[in-house]
């Protein structure tokens, strides 16, 4: 059999370049993720209030986009991978929304109600849809059991709601 030196570089250069990249990728969504303290129980400071966390577990999936979170049309910081928020809230109902760009979808405007009994999770979920050629990335709110969401939220950290970023147009850049 005769061996071929310049096929052997081009494959070594080949996977070079791919484990190259995968460490790239993997320091660019490292970056892009939640940093802070990690998941503790949060009490509330009033006795009218409740807890709403808001949390996005770690994904690959549309992990360079945060969205800006919006609660009964008040804007708090972003959210990013990772990252979790409770937000303190009187008892009732709070209307969340996702802010995102126009490259992005999302369930808009969902209902979730606080109580003084026990908190509630609400789990940011991401997707991508392809529909022949076009690949659609998706957003949603969806409420989680405590049993769920407590053992997703331990890989989460917190997020400073009101003095973290807040949401841009630009996918890549947070504006203060």
């Amino acid at each position: 059999m005769v061996s071929y030196p310049i096929f052997t570089s081009i494959t070594k250069v080949t996977l070079d370049m791919q484990r190259l990249l995968t460490l790239a990728l993997a320091f660019l969504v490292a970056g892009c993720a939640a940093t802070g303290p990690k998941f503790t129980l949060h009490v509330t400071k009033e006795p009218t209030n409740g807890i709403l966390y808001l949390y996005r577990p770690m994904q690959i999936a549309n992990s360079l986009i945060s969205p800006g979170v919006i609660v009964d049309e008040k804007e708090y910081a972003v959210l990013p991978p990772g990252g979790y928020m409770p937000l303190e809230l009187p008892a009732g109902t709070h209307v969340v929304d996702l802010k995102l760009s126009d490259r992005y979808q999302g369930q808009s405007k969902k209902s979730f109600d606080v109580t003084l009994k026990q908190p509630t999770y609400v789990r940011i979920d991401t997707w991508n849809e392809k529909f022949g050629s076009t690949i659609t990335r998706r957003f949603a709110l969806t409420e989680q059991p405590a049993s769920v969401a407590e053992v997703e939220l331990n890989d989460c950290k917190l997020q400073d709601a009101l003095g973290g970023p807040r949401f841009s147009k630009s996918h890549f850049f947070y504006q203060n």
